[in-house]
C-alpha cells in the first residue's frame, strides 16, 4: 500500500515539466550494534513491481528516480535494487559489506551482474558510478564482461569511485567516457602501473581528480619513474596516493608537478598506517618547495612529515602558500615528530613563517586520538599537537583540557 501510495503520487507530480525528481536511499545492514536495519523482503518487492507494471508502461517501482544510494550486506546483497533503476537514473552509489572476506560468494557476486543488466536495459547515462564490493569485479566471468559492456555505453559519467583494480581493458571500453570523466577513484595493481597511467594521459582529457590506491604485495611501492608517469597526465587538480611507500620528494621534483600540473589544488600521500617505510616520509623542509613552486595554487597538502631533521628549517624567500588551507599531517604521526619544546617551538614557527604576511596560518590538521593519564586527565601536549596549538594560538592561548609543556 505505502508503494502504491507513493507511486501514484510521483506519477501525479511528474505529469509536470521541471518537478524535481526524487531520492532513493537504502541501507539493508546494521554495522553498529544498536542501529536500527531496513530490510526490504524480496518477495514483496516482486509483487509490488507486479502490480506497478499492470497498472502502468513503468518498468520501475520509482520511474523518476535520479539518485540511488543503496547498501547491502551478505544477507541482502543486491537482488532488490534492480527494480528501483529507472531511465532517469544520473547517480548510483552501491556499496555491499561483507562479514567475509576471504570466501567469495559465488552466486551472489553472480546476481551483481544484475545491477548492470538494468543499467543496460534501461539505457541509463550515469553521471557518477560508485559501486564498492570485498571481492574484485574480474573474480566473476560474467560480473567484468556485464560491466565491461556498461562502462562502453556510457557517454555522460564525470565520476567513478570503483575501489577494485582498474586496468587497461576497462579504461579501452570506456570510450564514450573519455571526453567527460573528471574524477577517478581506484585500485591499480603494482605491475600495471605505468600502462594505466599512460592510457590515462592518453585517451582521458579532461581528468581532473585522481585517487589510486597501489594494491599487489611488493609492487605496491612507488617509485620516482611511477611518479613521473602520472605527471604525464596534464589535466589533475587533485592527486592522491595510497601505498606502502613513495619516494622522498626533492625540489626538482615538486618544480616538475608545477610544471606538469599548474593548477593543482590537492595532493595527498596516504602511507599505510602500519607502514615500516618510515625512512621514506617527507622532510618538512620539502615545504618551502611546495611554497615556492605551488604557493599560489596548492589548498591542501597531506602528507607523513619527518619534523627531525638536522638542516636549518629556512622558508624559501618571499615565497609563501597564498591559498593553502590546510596541512594534513598523515597516519604516521607518531613517527619522527618534533620530540622536544625546542623543536616543537621551531617546527611551529617554520610553519607559520610559511604563511602569507597578512593572512591567519593554515590549519594542521593531524588524526585524531584519545589519551589520558593515570588520573584520568588529559595529557601534556607534545609532538604534532604541541605545533598545531602553537601555530593557532601563538603560544598565548592555553588550548582548553590541555596543559602545554613549555
Amino acid at each position: 500500500a505505502l508503494y502504491k501510495r507513493y507511486h501514484q503520487s510521483e506519477l501525479r507530480s511528474c505529469s509536470s515539466h521541471g518537478c524535481p525528481c526524487p531520492s532513493l536511499t537504502h541501507s539493508n545492514s546494521a554495522r553498529w550494534e544498536g542501529m536500527g536495519s531496513s530490510k526490504i523482503n524480496i518477495d514483496a518487492i516482486q509483487a509490488a513491481f507486479s502490480w506497478f507494471t499492470s497498472q502502468t508502461n513503468s518498468d520501475t517501482l520509482l520511474p523518476r528516480v535520479k539518485t540511488i544510494s543503496w547498501d547491502a550486506d551478505d544477507n541482502y546483497p543486491s537482488s532488490q535494487l534492480p527494480y528501483f533503476i529507472s531511465s532517469c537514473l544520473q547517480q548510483l552509489s552501491f556499496t555491499w559489506t561483507s562479514s567475509s572476506y576471504d570466501e567469495i560468494p559465488g552466486e551472489d557476486l553472480e546476481r551483481g551482474t544484475d545491477i548492470f543488466t538494468s543499467l543496460i536495459r534501461k539505457q541509463c547515462q550515469l553521471i557518477h558510478l560508485g559501486f564498492h564490493i570485498p571481492w574484485s569485479i574480474s573474480d566473476s566471468t560474467s560480473l567484468h564482461a556485464k560491466f565491461l559492456e556498461f562502462a562502453s555505453t556510457q557517454t555522460r559519467v564525470r565520476s567513478i569511485r570503483l575501489p577494485d583494480q582498474i586496468n587497461e581493458s576497462i579504461l579501452r571500453s570506456m570510450v564514450g567516457a573519455r571526453n567527460t570523466l573528471v574524477s577517478l577513484t581506484c585500485w591499480i595493481l603494482g605491475g600495471t602501473f605505468r600502462r594505466t597511467m599512460e592510457a590515462l594521459s592518453t585517451e582521458f582529457s579532461v581528468l581532473q581528480e585522481l585517487n589510486v590506491r597501489l594494491t599487489g604485495g611488493r609492487l605496491t611501492h612507488m617509485t620516482h619513474e611511477d611518479f613521473k608517469q602520472v605527471q604525464q597526465i596534464r589535466s589533475l587538480r587533485r592527486v592522491t596516493f595510497r601505498t606502502l611507500a613513495f619516494p622522498r620528494l626533492r625540489e626538482a621534483d615538486v618544480e616538475a608537478m608545477s610544471q606538469a600540473w599548474p593548477d593543482l589544488e590537492e595532493f595527498a600521500v596516504k602511507l599505510h598506517r602500519y607502514s615500516s617505510m618510515a625512512r621514506q616520509l617527507q622532510l618538512l623542509s620539502i615545504l618551502s618547495a611546495f611554497a615556492r613552486w605551488m604557493g599560489s595554487t596548492i589548498q591542501i597538502l597531506d602528507l607523513d612529515l619527518d619534523a627531525t631533521e638536522e638542516r636549518p628549517l629556512v622558508t624559501a624567500g618571499s615565497f609563501k602558500f597564498v591559498k593553502l588551507r590546510e596541512l594534513r599531517i598523515g597516519e604516521l604521526r607518531l613517527w619522527h615528530a618534533p620530540d622536544d619544546p625546542d623543536s616543537e617551538h621551531g617546527v611551529a614557527e617554520y610553519l607559520r613563517s610559511l604563511s602569507f604576511s597578512g593572512q591567519s596560518p593554515f590549519k594542521l590538521v593531524i588524526p585524531v586520538y584519545t589519551f589520558e593519564t593515570g588520573n584520568g586527565n588529559l595529557p601534556l601536549l607534545k609532538g604534532w599537537d604541541k605545533v598545531r596549538y602553537l601555530l593557532e594560538t601563538g603560544g598565548v592561548a592555553v588550548e582548553e583540557g590541555h596543559r602545554p609543556n613549555s
